[in-house]
């Protein structure tokens, strides 16, 4: 076993995690989790920018800690812990708190000869599961690169939570290719199921969401976005969103009145249920939405998403840089025998089952020659917990996701 495999079976507390984010000398938000409690809400927008560009960015150096228990305890399954990350001055995660930015650490590679990969994807990319910034997929790919195939190289991970892959082809036109790297990957498919499956929907219904125009790439978070500037200039939607805040914090804050979890979730469940301030854009979409069938809703949808991947592969073309598209596993599709806690958390989100992997085997129906890397099969037998739910990977499982995209990518790099 290498250094760098016992490093990744290695337990690491939440204990150090904290002090390691203290020890970033980042401005440290703390523990984000997916409650509509009011404080987690605050840091959650400190940490994911609202932008009517790309959906969300990262903020520039912060460090905070996410946390991946809330679901995964509804599912009945143990608690894993939070994951840290660390940003640079241009809000990019590092791949370990200790390095410079990575516009330096960019600069030195080109100086040096030394590789620039920039990887795009969501929370997966970004490092949910990994635990620390450097088993991100991106960290490791560096690392086994140079460890395992004598090859220097920057990895610079743009990944960013719930992002898809339009979303990623517009920070690769408006900022990568500026000082275009030597290749970029796309790593995706999770997040372009949902995003793409919704709005492909609308072809049958006319542009519209209500009065919200609905446009080609458009993400979720877009439309969240431009559904709230609607109602801007309208009192009423006003008062009762000022309304909701304030009863929202005074929840919270009686919440946070007795230490405990328990006390916590109730007030919680109460929030959700009364007076959530989590607008359900996916149920309002289905409401709107005709069911065509989820093989012609995924046909369309793979087609978007190679329209996409041709684009970024035709910018990044131009520009001299090599292109991968990477299909993510995703347990649903992954050709791997389940164990007990993956198979609970199976069943508790079996009913995204059918959709995604429709779209999957769409993708791969349409796949280009070339370019493409599907690990679909990269866990077949492999009898170890590699899931942490329905597609995001422990440390091990983004371990053997870059040993296979660094074989990859050796071709390209030589």
């Amino acid at each position: 076993m290498t250094d760098l495999q016992a490093a990744i079976l290695a337990d690491i507390s939440q204990d150090e995690l904290v002090s390691l984010a203290h020890a970033s000398q980042k401005n440290y938000l703390g523990v984000i989790s997916p409650e509509v409690m009011m404080d987690t809400i605050v840091r959650s927008r400190k940490t994911f920018r609202p932008s009517s560009m790309f959906g969300y960015r990262l903020s520039p150096s912060t460090s905070t800690i996410i946390n991946v228990d809330d679901e995964r305890t509804q599912a009945g399954l143990p608690a894993v812990g939070g994951d840290l990350f660390v940003t640079d001055g241009q809000g990019i995660c590092k791949n370990h708190i200790t390095h410079d930015e990575s516009a330096a650490r960019i600069a030195s590679a080109k100086a040096e000869g030394a590789k620039v990969i920039d990887f795009y994807g969501g929370s997966t990319m970004m490092g949910v599961g990994a635990r620390k910034p450097e088993f991100s997929i991106p960290a490791l790919v560096e690392q086994i690169l140079w460890l395992e195939h004598g090859i220097r190289s920057v990895c610079i991970n743009r990944g960013i939570s719930g992002s898809y892959s339009y979303e990623a082809l517009t920070v690769l036109q408006s900022e990568s290719l500026m000082d275009p790297p030597d290749c970029v990957v796309f790593y995706d498919g999770w997040n372009c199921c949902h995003n793409l499956r919704w709005s492909t929907g609308f072809k049958d219904t006319g542009d519209k969401l209500g009065n919200i125009p609905i446009y080609p790439g458009m993400s979720l978070a877009q439309i969240d976005h431009d559904t709230t500037l609607q109602y801007q200039f309208s009192a009423s939607a006003l008062a009762i969103r000022t309304l909701k805040l304030t009863t929202v914090s005074w929840l919270t804050k009686i919440a946070n009145l007795i230490p405990g979890l328990s006390w916590r979730h109730f007030w919680r469940k109460v929030i959700d249920t009364v007076v959530s301030l989590k607008r359900n854009i996916f149920g309002d979409i289905e409401s709107a939405t005709p069911r065509p069938g989820a093989n012609n809703r995924a046909q369309d949808s793979a087609r978007y998403y190679w329209h996409i991947h041709r684009l970024a592969q035709i910018c990044c073309a131009h520009f001299g840089t090599q292109y991968l598209t990477v299909l993510q596993p995703v347990m649903w599709w992954a050709d791997k025998p389940l164990t007990s806690n993956e198979q609970l958390y199976f069943e508790a989100s079996k009913f995204a089952e059918a959709e995604h992997v429709a779209f999957c085997r769409a993708i791969i129906d349409q796949k280009p020659d070339t370019d493409f890397l599907d690990l679909s099969t990269t866990f077949k037998n492999n009898q170890d917990e590699l899931f942490i739910d329905s597609g995001h990977l422990n440390r091990q499982g983004n371990y053997l996701v870059a040993q296979q995209i660094s074989r990859s990518l050796l071709e390209k790099l030589r």
